[in-house]
């Protein structure tokens, strides 16, 4: 029987990797769930939701903010390379927000003068779609490291401040305005963008901190498939997350897209927090499968995807069947709506479970077409799904229904498509995977 690469050893490795970081997650979860019945009860719906259409518009966003360059960090193998891509990814982010801002006061009061006072039409804006983007590329340092106790500090750190921020706001003002919740999510991506760098400084195999616009060029080129795919292919998935609330405010008001939002962030965001944490060890382990040109990929994802499924099960069903109660309870009368779609939610937290933990792998492998291809599939019949139920006429529940069936057909095509592509990465690499190649090693 022949051996597998991938061995036992290392599978335990990797759970072990993966305790380090869900250690730091549900910890930051938990203080999420903790602070967020004094939010429920501090700030009106109809104000959360003003909040989530930002939140929104930031996520709708945010694959421009370093035009998916960050992906990179995972590939480029010297410490020169890394450095150049960092500063990089900074100038485009810095670049993208100043654009926005641009957009916000020259084009949004002539295409939009309806807008004026909205959240997302002022400077916040792109104050968070900046921090957003800093917080986003510097994520992936640790990834890269391994450095799973720091993303385990970063992720308590961010969920921390901000749900306790918000908190303390909600308690003490009569009547807190939503810009506090932007300003509180501004402050907490930033100070743990902060931490991550500060950490990375440290642990350097150098200190010299030298940036050449040459090697910078040679970067971009190096990797140009990542803005000329990723970029559309994760704008495409970033319109599949946001337009649900867009959709609500516009067909029920910012009341239901609040409503939506608390939903979201305490059944979607918990699992997903989880997941990502599973999914950056995964990515990992699956880069260096990958850049090894080694086998078990396919058994690894399998395995990892069943867990998964087997630990959300349970607590899935408890969600079907008492969500609106638990919701009603512990966030207050006026969020049994929130509950109901907690419950029409079940579908997508099942996606999250299944193709979540392996969603970078076809970035991995090199198939930016591929995942492209899927994100437009995703995309179109999620909208023709919402423009159906608009249509319709369909209550903001069944509209989060539809949305959260759509996610998951589109969750199983993606596990199929991760298990083709990882099977053809152990076949001689192509031409066109050639250009992929991560640039040649630099002396430091």
């Amino acid at each position: 029987m022949r051996a597998r690469p991938y061995q036992l050893a290392g599978l335990r490795t990797m759970f072990r990797s993966i305790s380090t970081v869900l250690s730091g997650t549900v910890l930051a979860q938990g203080l999420a769930l903790l602070f967020l019945p004094v939010i429920s009860r501090g700030f009106a719906p109809a104000d959360f939701g003003a909040f989530q259409i930002l939140a929104s518009a930031i996520m709708l966003l945010m694959p421009f903010a370093a035009m998916k360059m960050e992906f990179a960090v995972l590939r480029v193998r010297s410490s020169t390379q890394l450095s150049d891509l960092l500063a990089l990814c900074v100038l485009i982010n810095l670049a993208a927000a100043a654009v926005i801002y641009l957009g916000v006061v020259l084009v949004v009061p002539q295409i939009a003068p309806g807008a004026a006072g909205a959240l997302w039409a002022t400077w916040m804006l792109p104050a968070g779609f900046l921090a957003a983007g800093l917080f986003q590329t510097l994520t992936y340092i640790p990834i890269r490291n391994k450095r799973y106790k720091m993303m385990a500090v970063s992720k308590v750190l961010q969920s921390g401040l901000f749900h306790a921020g918000a908190a303390v706001s909600g308690l003490l003002l009569a009547a807190p305005s939503p810009v506090l919740l932007v300003g509180w999510d501004i402050a907490a991506r930033t100070l743990a963008a902060c931490i991550i760098f500060a950490d990375f400084l440290r642990h350097r195999s150098h200190r010299a901190w030298t940036i050449s616009v040459r090697r910078m060029v040679r970067i971009l080129r190096a990797y140009r498939r990542y803005p000329l795919y990723a970029v559309p292919s994760s704008f495409i998935g970033a319109l599949a997350a946001a337009v649900p609330v867009f959709t609500l405010s516009y067909a029920h008001g910012a009341d239901a897209a609040g409503q939506f939002g608390m939903a979201w962030r305490t059944g979607f965001m918990p699992l997903s927090m989880i997941i990502f944490a599973v999914a950056q060890v995964v990515s990992a382990d699956l880069s260096r499968i990958v850049r090894d040109a080694g086998g078990g990929g396919r058994d690894m994802i399998l395995k990892v995807v069943r867990n998964t499924v087997l630990f959300g099960v349970g607590p899935l069903f408890v969600i079907f069947v008492f969500g609106e109660t638990i919701i009603a309870w512990v966030l207050g009368p006026q969020w049994g709506e929130a509950g109901r779609m907690l419950q029409a939610m079940v579908p997508l937290l099942l996606a999250v479970l299944i193709a979540g933990p392996v969603n970078m792998t076809l970035v991995i492998t090199g198939a930016t077409g591929m995942q492209f291809g899927w994100e437009v599939a995703r995309a179109t019949l999620l909208l023709t799904g919402l423009w159906a139920s608009a249509a319709a006429g369909l209550s903001a529940v069944a509209t989060v229904g539809v949305f959260s069936a759509v996610m998951l057909i589109m969750a199983i095509v993606f596990l199929g498509l991760a298990l083709v592509r990882i099977d053809k990465r152990r076949r001689p690499v192509s031409k066109k995977a050639k250009c992929e190649t991560p640039l040649p090693s630099e002396k430091a």
